[in-house]
């Protein structure tokens, strides 16, 4: 009356055991998902990387110093900036590698516009680096160069002018070697030697006790003797004249003194050769005889030079 039903039972493997099976005989199983994400990230990678050879194809690069920035930008890395559509650095900076600021006292340049040539008047010297002008130097309290001192003006170190041959001697600015230079009003010049031209006798050579007459460098003991020599003739000339030839005029042995003067008057009173003279006229040629005592002959040459020949002869009179 009840009928009976007979199940037939088998192995039904799980998802997860056929997944391994499949890993174990070199099979992966990916998800659909993943391949359909995976399609559209490399379709995009793709493109991307065509736009961008593109894009660099069409695109020119950030222009650099001294290029042209017409149609593209500046290096901002180098601090380029454009400046009438070149690239080049701002104001008061340089360019080495990169913008740098201006070099200021002795920093490195390569040429003068390195240098702050405005603020500070400084040039690219030789040694590259930023320095004064000859004409100038540098003034560590205004922080900038200035012009060199002139003639006599205070000084410190190096601050005079060197193109006019002056030092900085005892805190003034004087000639480097005041012995064989002097100073004409605009630089220092060498001293003139004997025979030369001058106006002053410190133009001439103090080494050579020379003397500035009659617009020549003369040597000045030469003047003394020649002088000597022409003032004993015409001491000699006027004695020969005055004094009969019976009396013997020898400069070397008038040698007079207050016990020798009433003597020697004595003497020349009496002589009858002078009688034809007053006695005033006599006795002013023992004065005159005195006068020129060889002892003190060199003072009164000296003094004798400074005036012309006429004024000599008018003194003899």
């Amino acid at each position: 009356m009840f009928s009976v039903t007979k199940f037939q039972y088998g192995d039904q493997k799980s998802e997860t055991v056929k997944k391994l099976e499949a890993l174990n005989n070199g099979k992966i199983i990916v998800p659909k998902w993943l391949i359909v994400v995976g399609g559209f990230i490399l379709f995009f990678l793709v493109v991307l990387f065509v736009l961008s050879i593109i894009f660099a194809t069409i695109k020119k690069p950030n222009g650099l110093f001294n290029e042209s920035c017409a149609k593209r930008i500046c290096e901002k890395k180098l601090g380029l900036v454009c400046k009438n559509q070149i690239c080049s650095c701002p104001e008061k900076q340089f360019y080495s590698d990169r913008c740098q600021n201006l070099s200021t006292h002795g920093q490195f340049c390569f040429i003068d516009e390195n240098c702050r040539q405005k603020e500070e008047s400084l040039v690219c010297s030789v040694v590259s680096r930023c320095e004064c002008t000859s004409e100038m130097y540098w003034d560590s309290y205004l922080k900038k160069c200035v012009p060199r001192k002139s003639y006599k003006e205070n000084c410190i170190g190096d601050q005079c002018k060197t193109s006019l041959n002056l030092d900085c001697n005892s805190g003034s600015c004087t000639c480097q070697n005041s012995s064989i230079q002097y100073w004409n009003g605009k630089s220092c010049l060498p001293k003139k030697s004997i025979k030369e031209y001058c106006s002053e006798t410190y133009e001439c050579l103090d080494s050579e006790n020379t003397e500035c007459k009659n617009s020549l460098c003369k040597n000045y003991l030469n003047l003394i003797i020649s002088f000597t020599k022409k003032f004993k003739a015409d001491l000699a000339y006027k004695a020969s004249i005055l004094v009969p030839k019976c009396f013997t005029l020898n400069l070397r042995t008038v040698k007079l003194n207050k016990s020798a003067d009433d003597q020697r008057r004595k003497k020349i009173s009496k002589s009858k050769n002078l009688k034809k003279f007053s006695f005033k006229k006599r006795l002013k040629l023992v004065n005159y005889l005195n006068r020129f005592n060889q002892r003190q002959l060199e003072t009164q040459l000296k003094t004798a030079l400074s005036f012309s020949k006429d004024s000599k002869h008018k003194r003899f009179k």
